[in-house]
């Protein structure tokens, strides 16, 4: 790293297929901001963890050949894609889109000036909130992170901010967007005003919506406390050492997983919600030097290599059996019971894994 560059430009990286978290950890660890030393818990701190029986690292499903579904018979790359009550909302670098699963197209949205200027970012984070009638869609890794709003049944956009930290992940809990910047996190509601959450400072990697405790949890870039679980009003209720070098955290129906990097290879483990130590440890080999997390179903956790092997698990959230090895290497996968869709190669592929992979 030249002598010339400041932190923020070696966050401002290209776009390409890497999942946006590692990027994001990469950069800051070539800045010096996250420490390669895997922080481990005490032995009498940490709960004693049940491993699952190694998986089959066979590939099951080779899905290079399964078809693309093509929006208004085009080949235009796929930014993002959320799956929503049996409907998919995708953002292209020209357009917003609402179709069926099976590739209906209900409405396709131009996108023009700043909307399109998010579509076109490094990464796009994508939610649908019903219940708050509200569209999301919010730029990671840029220096000013873009925030747009939009109608999410007529795909029109509403407003786009600006907003002066670098996204790394998102979360969407109660109305609000949660996000992870150097700052700790920020929220942002659908009105325009925005804030931080109280006693979360410094550079955090990883947030997730524990939906059902009314809480985040997120992985924090600082030495002894790099996974805590906070409420919105800033009430720090858990605060856990990880085995891990780099980390990141994912809520599935209730159930909480840990994924990431350690000096052993790539780590896959179920936390106590109480006390977000392990419970289960999933026998990772296949999966190379790390697991990353792609998608979230809802029942399924699913979770790719973090090395160069084309390979992805499906996991299931409550057991931490593996049900399925699929033969690629997605930027995204969103799934719920009876659908899973990838994002491949920018393109959109239905994936059918075995049954007891329901999404």
């Amino acid at each position: 790293m030249s002598g010339d560059r400041s932190d923020d430009d070696e966050l401002l990286v290209e776009p390409g297929g890497t999942p946006r978290w590692t990027i994001a950890l990469v950069a800051l660890a070539a800045a010096g901001l996250l420490a390669l030393v895997a922080i481990r818990a005490k032995s009498h701190e940490r709960t004693t963890a049940s491993p699952s029986e190694p998986p089959s690292i066979t590939v099951t499903h080779a899905v290079s050949g399964a078809p693309v579904i093509k929006i208004d018979n085009t080949d235009d790359p796929v930014v993002a894609a959320v799956l929503d009550h049996g409907r998919l909302t995708v953002m292209r670098t020209d357009s917003l889109v609402n179709l069926t699963a099976k590739g209906k197209v209900l409405v396709n949205r131009h996108l023009a000036g700043d909307s399109a200027l998010v579509a076109g970012a490094p990464a796009v984070d994508l939610f649908i909130d019903r219940a708050h009638n509200v569209g999301w869609a919010v730029s990671g890794i840029e220096r000013q992170a873009r925030v747009m709003t939009f109608d999410p049944t007529t795909m029109r956009t509403r407003q786009v901010t600006y907003n002066n930290f670098i996204v790394y992940d998102a979360a969407l809990l109660d109305g609000r967007l949660y996000v992870a910047t150097r700052e700790g996190i920020a929220w942002l509601a659908a009105d325009g005003r925005s804030g931080h959450v109280p006693n979360v400072s410094g550079v955090v990697l990883s947030v997730a919506a524990d939906v059902t405790r009314d809480r985040l949890l997120a992985v924090v870039s600082s030495a002894g406390n790099p996974l805590i679980a906070v409420t919105p009003a800033g009430h720090l209720e858990t605060v856990a050492g990880l085995d891990a070098i780099k980390a990141q955290v994912a809520v599935v129906g209730g159930d909480i997983w840990l994924g990431g990097f350690a000096q052993r290879g790539a780590i896959l483990e179920k936390l106590d919600p109480s006390t977000l130590r392990p419970v289960k440890h999933v026998v990772t080999t296949g999966l190379g030097p790390g697991a990353v997390f792609v998608g979230v179903g809802t029942r399924d956790l699913f979770v790719t290599s973090g090395g160069s092997a084309a390979v992805t698990w499906c996991v299931d959230a409550r057991t931490g059996v593996v049900e399925d090895v699929l033969g690629i290497s997605p930027l995204s996968i969103v799934s719920s019971t009876g659908t899973t869709i990838a994002i491949i190669d920018r393109q959109l592929r239905p994936l059918h894994p075995t049954p007891g992979c329901t999404g």
